[in-house]
């Protein structure tokens, strides 16, 4: 259904989204700026939050993350589950892991990159740095590797949406 891209330790899928998809989650959380924590040019803000976001847009994309990767023993994190970043010029996602305190579970967050930018800001997962396009979606070990991305050196600002399931071990 839609083509898998080898990345390394990790995996993603080209296309994942429309263009017009991607358009209009992007200029939907663009809009809602005042509900975004901001530290310098770093913004966000979780979407299981704000009502003004197109959710119905986000469940139809979960659900076809769920058919895709066939999960089966899955259920959703309390906190986080769903959440948009943007990082303007000089930020970065720090590196980081995502824990989780149920032992029968691993986190694993898959991201859609809605903006990518021009120079800076890959994914970084592991040891590794990941040239994610834009509506490409991407697996990311989040308990077990550490993930961020290195600074965004142009005015294009790196976007994503993040999507958290807890997978049955």
């Amino acid at each position: 259904m839609f083509e898998k891209i080898i990345y390394g330790e990790t995996y993603g899928y080209k296309n994942f989204i429309t263009e017009d998809e991607r358009v209009y989650l992007l200029e939907s959380a663009r809009k809602l700026s005042s509900s975004m924590n901001v530290v310098g040019s770093k913004r966000m803000f979780y979407l299981d939050n704000i009502s003004d976001y197109p959710h119905d847009l986000i469940r139809e994309i979960r659900d076809r993350i769920v058919v895709t990767e066939q999960l089966e023993n899955y259920k959703e994190p309390e906190k986080g589950k769903n959440f948009f970043a943007e990082y303007g010029k000089d930020s970065e996602c720090r590196l980081h892991r995502d824990p989780t305190f149920e032992t029968d579970y691993i986190h694993v967050r898959y991201n859609l990159m809605l903006s990518k930018p021009d120079r800076g800001g890959q994914t970084v997962h592991g040891d590794e740095f990941l040239d994610i396009d834009e509506r490409v979606l991407w697996k990311c070990f989040a308990e077990h590797l550490e993930h961020g991305s290195d600074v965004v050196m142009g005015n294009k600002p790196r976007s994503i949406i993040s999507m958290g399931f807890l997978i049955k071990k």
